[in-house]
């Protein structure tokens, strides 16, 4: 799904974030990004498969990226957590089917299914694979095209909150 976007401003909001501290512009826009992802991450959750087994937690993760070429740059994303990441894969595209075989599973090396109070132990097991649950896709189609202009509109807020803070502070010195 394709998505155009046109948006105006990111020249003046750069420009802006040019005037602080660089540690005090990327806390600007490490904050910014958080508070855009969050409604995507927010559906998404919400969307995870209601599996015991399986517990997901959707987070963001918001990191500063230093390149020789492009200097800092602030990149944010949102996901499962790493502890259920093998099955959020499965479960967002789905699995074909395939022959499971054990993995030293016993002492003798066998898969073990109890059936009606008798343990079957059968060398393999053809698993008939799994329908797709598309919770990420879903939230990021259905927040996709508010992404930037809410980024865009998250960093003018962030910028007027530090400018008046920094404001204050300047203030509070000479009075």
């Amino acid at each position: 799904m394709g998505v155009t976007v046109k948006l105006q401003g990111l020249r003046e909001l750069e420009a802006a974030l040019g005037e602080f501290k660089t540690v005090t512009a990327r806390s600007i826009a490490l904050r910014a990004a958080k508070k855009t992802l969050q409604p995507m991450a927010e559906e998404a959750q919400a969307g995870v498969p209601d599996d015991p087994a399986t517990p997901q937690k959707i987070e963001i993760a918001v990191v500063e990226l230093t390149s020789m070429s492009q200097g800092s740059v602030v990149a944010a994303g949102f996901g499962p957590t790493r502890d259920s990441f093998p099955e959020a894969g499965v479960q967002e595209h789905g699995a074909p089917p395939h022959t499971i075989h054990p993995v030293k599973a016993s002492a003798t090396g066998l898969l073990g299914f109890e059936v009606g109070g008798h343990v079957i132990t059968p060398k393999a097991v053809q698993h008939p694979g799994s329908p797709p649950r598309a919770y990420m896709r879903r939230a990021w189609e259905h927040g996709a095209e508010a992404l930037l202009p809410r980024l865009r509109d998250l960093l003018r807020s962030e910028i007027d909150k530090a400018a008046k803070r920094a404001a204050a502070r300047a203030l509070k010195k000479t009075g």
